[in-house]
């Protein structure tokens, strides 16, 4: 079985006001991004497989330094740098048409800026997906959720149904790859679990983590920060 791990880092970063973007920021002297990748790397070289890659989709400018994380990373005889697009979808469809992708067994999906995965949801995630063709890391809601229009509360949705999706997202290639011959045009999707809904695929979960988190805000990377420094052992495991 091979499993290719893909990581759009096209994104500009723009509502966390730095210069450049944030996943080239540091968690202890370490990217982001390079957090990311151990992570996967350590998740995937845990589980049983026969072979792995990690295919990452950026802007040129920064290929020389994703080029050193890779080298670095566990997946430094098996890994890509392809130019990513305006949008995720498009950096993800690139990266996905990758020689390196095409014998794959399973895809996973992983954004850039969540620098955390613990080795135990990797491995929940590809079996059951194994399983079911697909399985996504979800977190239970713990607030009231209220839709507001126009400043007005109208309506109060029950809290038990829902869910915050994160990452990563493993797929079947096989179905993935027909997921994106049907809908890859489709701009309304803002993960790749909404492009299997449009195909009415089953998609499975798993209990996600609070340590997954996207790191969006400059307050987001102090919380990250702070989840370093206390873990028992690093990149959440």
């Amino acid at each position: 079985m091979k499993i290719t791990c893909i990581i759009p880092a096209a994104g500009k970063g723009l509502r966390f006001g730095e210069t450049i973007p944030k996943q080239y920021l540091r968690i202890d002297k370490v990217m982001i991004l390079e957090h990311a990748v151990h992570s996967l790397f350590k998740g995937i070289s845990a589980y049983p497989t026969d072979e792995y890659a990690c295919i990452i989709a950026c802007d040129t400018d920064w290929f020389e330094t994703v080029q050193d994380i890779l080298d670095r990373s566990g997946f430094e005889d098996t890994h890509a740098i392809v130019k990513g697009g305006d949008e995720r979808k498009d950096s993800i469809n690139a990266a996905f048409h990758h020689p390196l992708v095409q014998d794959s067994d399973l895809i996973l999906i992983h954004d850039a800026a969540r620098p955390f995965v613990p080795i135990d949801i990797i491995k929940n995630l590809i079996d059951k997906t194994r399983i079911h063709g697909a399985c996504i890391p979800v977190l239970a809601c713990k607030d009231t959720m209220k839709i507001v229009q126009d400043n007005l509360v109208s309506e109060t949705i029950p809290r038990h149904i829902l869910f915050s999706a994160q990452t990563p997202q493993v797929f079947s290639y096989r179905l993935y790859k027909n997921a994106l011959d049907l809908h890859h045009k489709t701009s309304v999707y803002t993960d790749d679990a909404s492009l299997f809904e449009l195909c009415n695929f089953p998609i499975s979960t798993v209990d996600g983590n609070e340590i997954m988190m996207k790191i969006t805000t400059k307050q987001d990377l102090k919380i990250a920060e702070y989840l370093y420094s206390s873990m028992d052992t690093h990149n959440g495991d």
